[in-house]
């Protein structure tokens, strides 16, 4: 064999190794990407499935247990504070793999209902809104109501602006929960003289009572025995009509709560509200 020649076997063996050595690494590279793309989706599976099951096991307990977790905060010891309002809502976190999750218990009832200022003096919406809500976050006031309907919000789309450019990405569930704290869609429209705050008390009380009446209400209250809605009101001095209109605001008891759970995992948060109402509702933000 020539010298010549034998190199040009040399070379073409070198290219020949080189080429493969190209292509097992391209392959190495595809297989890595591959198993990182298994690796990361199976890693989301897993976290997806620990909220769902994490957010199933929030409504269960809560939608069973939700009056009876609230009537836990309560002392048993004698207190020189005020009897009324007690507690309204009340909030645990726990976590579940790498998902943190914090959950807000709230009763509705507790809260001046939008539907029922609607159907009595609709003009009252704009100020009472600007009264008991926060909108200092940056979260606008929007009414919207469905006309001609007996339950004209039903959603929080109808009474603020939820574009994506009114707030900031992550932050509306958060803003939302806090902002909604004294006003809700939804309930049975009467006013739970019990676990409302005074604020609401004043803003539906003020829709059939003079003010001097409204201030007594609430004064009142602080150390009212709870047993009825009549037993307050005829301490007041009103006339029949008064009385008869009044009560068709104000309960003592709840019908309907709300549960709102942020999930974290340490890169994000979801935002989610769960109300018993008529049925079962969810948003999600």
């Amino acid at each position: 064999m020539t010298p010549k020649l034998h190199h040009q076997r040399r070379g073409y063996v070198l290219v020949l190794t080189l080429g493969l050595l190209t292509l097992a690494a391209i392959s190495l590279a595809s297989l890595a990407r591959f198993s990182l793309s298994l690796a990361s989706g199976a890693k989301d599976a897993a976290e997806d499935l620990q909220k769902r099951w994490g957010l199933l096991s929030v409504q269960t307990v809560v939608e069973a247990n939700a009056p009876y977790m609230l009537d836990a905060q309560l002392s048993e010891k004698p207190s020189n504070q005020p009897v009324w309002p007690k507690p309204s809502r009340v909030s645990v976190s726990f976590k579940l793999g790498n998902l943190l999750f914090n959950v807000q218990i709230t009763d509705e009832d507790a809260k001046a209902n939008l539907n029922a200022i609607h159907s009595r003096q609709p003009e009252l919406l704009g100020p009472v809104l600007h009264h008991l809500c926060d909108d200092s976050r940056g979260l606008h006031i929007r009414v919207r109501a469905e006309q001609g309907s007996s339950r004209p919000f039903t959603a929080w789309g109808q009474v603020f602006d939820l574009s994506p450019t009114s707030v900031g990405e992550g932050r509306l569930g958060n803003i939302l929960c806090s902002t909604t704290e004294q006003i809700t869609c939804w309930g049975s429209g009467r006013l739970n003289l019990r676990r409302a705050g005074d604020d609401a008390v004043k803003e539906i009380a003020s829709m059939v009572l003079p003010t001097r009446s409204v201030s007594e209400l609430i004064a009142l209250r602080r150390h009212w025995g709870g047993d009825s809605v009549q037993s307050l009101l005829s301490q007041l001095g009103l006339r029949r009509p008064q009385i008869a209109a009044a009560t068709r605001l104000f309960a003592i008891d709840s019908r309907s709560y709300s549960t709102w759970v942020e999930v974290r995992n340490g890169q994000r948060s979801w935002w989610y509200q769960f109300v018993d109402d008529h049925g079962p509702v969810c948003f999600a933000w």
